[in-house]
């Protein structure tokens, strides 16, 4: 749906006690308004972002990898190294 060759990134943390995927871009009319329309999205003033909850309906609507549960079953360092892995992933294309 939203495409990452014009800038938007993901982000999985926990926000709000809740996992959540956050979505960021540089601000653009167009892609504002697709990113208003998805289920349950939310702005973070915290983080100047938008943001879901980390779902696999969301992780699949977004064309994201790994499933919630099985990111769930990570530990915390096994988590954030896949993290920093997927980012390093997106930096070299």
């Amino acid at each position: 749906m939203l495409d990452k060759e014009i800038g938007i990134t993901f982000e999985f943390q926990e926000h709000r006690q809740k996992r959540v995927i956050f979505i960021k871009f540089a601000y653009h009319p167009q892609i504002n308004a697709q990113v208003r329309k998805l289920k349950g999205v939310a702005w973070s003033a915290t983080h100047q972002a938008w943001y879901v909850p980390d779902t696999e309906s969301n992780r699949k609507l977004l064309g994201l990898g790994i499933s919630q549960s099985k990111y769930s079953s990570l530990s915390p360092e096994n988590q954030k190294a896949l993290e920093n892995f997927i980012q390093e992933l997106e930096l070299s294309i």
